[in-house]
């Protein structure tokens, strides 16, 4: 995405009152941006919704023995994945 079409989705999403932007201090050009309480709830409510979605896929093809497995799996790897050592 350009920066311009960012600043553009960025805009519309100050409209909907669900970000607020602000100049940085040291460089004008710079505006953090933060979710306003409004734009909080939306994004808890989407994700909310990501997470029941994607839970009804994954119980929809897998047994609950199959789920507690590939859980083990994933922990496993992870922890490989997130060693500093490697």
């Amino acid at each position: 995405m350009s920066s311009g079409g960012l600043t553009k989705v960025l805009h519309g999403l100050e409209r909907r009152g669900l970000i607020t932007r602000v100049e940085g201090k040291a460089d004008r050009r710079n505006k953090p941006v933060r979710l306003t309480a409004k734009g909080r709830a939306l994004a808890e409510r989407a994700m909310s919704n990501v997470l029941d979605s994607s839970r009804r896929l994954i119980m929809s093809g897998l047994s609950e023995s199959e789920v507690q497995r590939m859980t083990s799996l994933l922990r496993k790897l992870l922890a490989v994945l997130e060693d500093p050592a490697r």
